[in-house]
């Protein structure tokens, strides 16, 4: 399973550096704060304002690395324009056909179908394995991850920052009947499956003008967990964002000789002594 999601989407885990960049951000938030732990020591402003740079720098990095996952979550093609794509009856329109080609073939997709091609390889070794996705096929009313009974070949490898995969082209057709897959050990019609690797018994219902395929639901189950993410990341930029706004405060406070006199005491004035009339006799007396 831990597989399948390092295919999915072309997980931000695999190529794109994100996890490491937010250890090496992690690793670097202790700098600023040695700045800062100098500079109210010593009363320092430059060390103060140093500390208040490098704050920002890494705030701006890693509002950088949310944003990219926010991206990577962001669908190539609109939700509704896959919905239609994937409804079997909607390609019997060479239009329709025409225009969803161009979904069927994006990088994105083939991701997709690598990322679920785990999943089923995994779900024959072991039936829990195909949990997570019976789920999204069961909660959608969805079976297999491309269109029921349409069926397109693509020779094209899959992409080759991808995990290296068995598969030598990105989608295999039956032989013996057109727009149907490859049959599977839960749905074999005539050597072929008019599911694309269905998992689950859903394979073994008939297909509706209205049946459809997973590939929709399949991206949202993985985007939904990378916006989570990126969520938390910019989220925890807040307290740094904070301690900047501090940080400006205090190079901008005037220190208090430049503010008040310095003959000025503040505080509890002493008691007056008061002298009388013998005090004053004696003080004569010892002159």
């Amino acid at each position: 399973m831990r597989a399948a999601v390092r295919h999915g989407l072309g997980f931000f885990t695999d190529n794109s550096g994100m996890v490491p960049g937010l250890i090496f951000i992690a690793l670097l938030y202790p700098i600023p704060a040695w700045f800062a732990s100098y500079a109210a020591k010593y009363h320092n402003k430059f060390m103060l304002l140093m500390h208040g740079l490098l704050l920002i720098g890494l705030v701006v990095m890693q509002l950088m690395i949310g944003g990219a996952m926010y991206g990577t979550a962001t669908p190539t093609f609109a939700y509704d324009f896959a919905s239609m794509c994937l409804v079997n009856v909607n390609l019997a329109n060479a239009t329709t056909l025409a225009q969803c080609r161009a979904y069927f073939e994006c990088e994105e997709y083939a991701r997709l179908a690598l990322a679920w091609q785990t999943y089923y390889n995994e779900s024959l070794v072991s039936e829990s394995a195909g949990h997570a996705v019976t789920a999204i096929e069961d909660g959608n009313v969805c079976c297999g991850l491309g269109p029921p009974e349409r069926c397109q070949a693509d020779t094209r490898p899959f992409p080759s920052d991808l995990p290296t995969t068995d598969a030598t082209q990105r989608q295999f057709c039956a032989a013996l009947k057109t727009g149907y897959y490859p049959p599977t050990p839960l749905c074999s019609t005539g050597a072929s499956c008019p599911y694309d690797s269905p998992i689950g018994s859903c394979g073994l219902t008939g297909v509706a003008r209205g049946s459809s395929g997973c590939a929709r639901h399949f991206h949202a189950h993985f985007a939904s967990t990378l916006a989570t993410l990126a969520s938390l990341v910019m989220i925890m930029t807040l307290l740094p964002i904070a301690f900047v706004l501090v940080t400006v405060c205090f190079l901008f406070k005037r220190k208090d000789e430049d503010v008040l006199p310095t003959d000025l005491a503040f505080g509890p004035r002493g008691r007056a002594k008061v002298y009388v009339a013998a005090d004053i006799r004696r003080l004569e007396r010892a002159l």
